[in-house]
């Protein structure tokens, strides 16, 4: 009996150490256990409902597409004002040019977009579903541990405003997706792979800018290439100039056209006017067909363009006019004494994409110049577009007929001659940056003209 009593008081006892044991671990497990990021500001975070966590892993594989993009060009804070602060540096890296900043910026971007909204709401450019506000402290493991991985520190500071849509029309086309929302405020809503295209409330201030900006410089333009431009929108405005005889518009994707005669009438009703030659194919395609047709020599001077406008998307099935054989294609379809005008991006959002398309451009053109615009449902609000002239210099606004403009009588909703000048004011920073980009494509010019010249005199000895 003694030996069971012992043999029962070590169980006893080897169970306890054992629990206590366990315990201990507990204890050092929880202490080590990695915190999860979290900002002040925000919420406790809510447990999701079955169908919130759907939503959850659909946006989710829309943040996996976007770190996946191989562009960093393309990258903004798109919705959120954000603060990226390195612990070494201390200082934001917003402008710094760094591809993990901009894939963290862009991931950050989409979060923020699928979980800080209500039921049905659009936010800057993107339509977000049925999400709710109190998720927007919601952070994701995988986010999580790309903040880890990098050492960043993220501070969100975001001001919404909420506008309740109805989808009316969602097409899958061979190149993009494309859907038409209805919002009470903005009408109908044109969007392309998520992004906001257009309003039928504030879409008069891109298309009126893209078109009489180089209008001004080129008052007696007949011929005018648009690429892109398949909803209408830029067309419809060409054709109010007296002096336009023909408006070739190369739009890739068919659905485009299509939707926008159904839900955007008025703009696509710039296609019935007989002076508008629809072409649907790639634009790069189509313009380096004409520039291999007319062989060696130059194309004769009738049949170049007075004015180019590439009014596309910025990235997707875009991106083959983003390469230098279509920029230098391009140029050499414009007529003397022409200017083009590229659409490009948010200035104060991505002034690093800005500032490299500058200097792209003033590799190939004597004269670049950024004019803005304030477009509302645009990323940030503050939009932007370059101009490019080998004949005139565009910041010259006193070769500017506006006595032939004015003689038109156009009535505008943003555009004039005030609104015209004052587009080129840049901000200070932007100044900075522009110059900067200017005086670096100069200095490459010069270089390679004097090695071309080097190259000349060696072949002569």
């Amino acid at each position: 009996m003694a030996n069971a009593t012992d043999l029962s008081q070590d169980a006893w006892r080897s169970i306890l150490l054992c629990s206590y044991a366990i315990y201990l671990l507990s204890i050092i497990a929880i202490k080590n256990k990695p915190k999860t990021w979290q900002t002040k500001e925000l919420l406790p975070e809510p447990r999701p409902k079955k169908e919130q966590q759907e939503k959850l892993d659909r946006v989710l594989n829309e943040v996996r597409k976007i770190w996946r993009r191989p562009d960093p060009d393309l990258a903004s804070g798109q919705l959120a004002e954000m603060e990226l602060v390195k612990p070494q540096l201390r200082r934001g890296l917003l402008h710094e040019s760094n591809r993990r900043t901009d894939v963290l910026e862009k991931a950050v971007s989409a979060f923020v977009a699928a979980y800080a909204l209500g039921d049905g709401v659009l936010l800057l450019r993107r339509p977000i579903g049925e999400l709710l506000a109190e998720r927007m402290n919601l952070m994701h493991n995988e986010l999580q541990e790309q903040v880890k991985k990098n050492r960043f520190t993220l501070k969100l500071r975001a001001q919404f405003t909420v506008f309740d849509v109805v989808p009316l029309a969602s097409v899958q086309s061979k190149y993009q997706k494309i859907e038409v929302l209805k919002s009470e405020f903005f009408g109908n809503i044109l969007t392309i792979d998520g992004d906001l295209m257009l309003t039928e409330r504030d879409e008069f201030i891109y298309h009126e800018m893209i078109a009489h900006v180089p209008m001004a410089y080129v008052p007696t333009a007949r011929r005018i290439l648009v690429v892109g431009g398949g909803d209408g929108g830029s067309a419809k405005q060409l054709l109010r100039r007296e002096s336009v005889e023909n408006v070739t518009v190369v739009e890739l994707d068919e659905e485009v056209v299509r939707i926008s005669q159904q839900f955007f009438p008025r703009l696509a009703s710039a296609f019935g006017d007989p002076r508008v030659e629809l072409r649907l194919e790639s634009g790069a395609s189509w313009v380096e067909r004409q520039v291999a047709s007319e062989g060696t020599a130059r194309a004769h001077e009738a049949d170049r363009f007075d004015i180019i406008i590439v009014d596309s998307t910025d990235f997707g099935a875009s991106e083959p006019l983003f390469e230098e054989a279509f920029r230098r294609s391009l140029r050499r379809l414009l007529a003397k004494g022409g200017v083009i005008v590229i659409n490009l991006t948010s200035l104060p959002w991505q002034l690093g994409l800005v500032q490299r398309s500058v200097h792209r451009q003033r590799l190939l053109f004597k004269y670049v110049r950024v004019f803005q615009i304030h477009q509302p449902t645009y990323t940030s609000g503050h939009y932007c577009f370059l101009i490019c002239s080998d004949a005139l210099d565009p910041l010259d606004l006193g070769a500017v007929d506006w006595e032939s403009y004015e003689d038109e009588v156009l009535e505008m909703g943003y555009y004039s001659r005030k609104v015209h000048e004052a587009s080129f004011a840049l901000p200070q920073y932007a100044v900075a940056a522009v110059s900067e980009a200017l005086r670096n494509a100069a200095q490459e010019r010069k270089a390679a003209a004097s090695k071309d010249h080097a190259e000349e005199d060696h072949a002569e000895l």
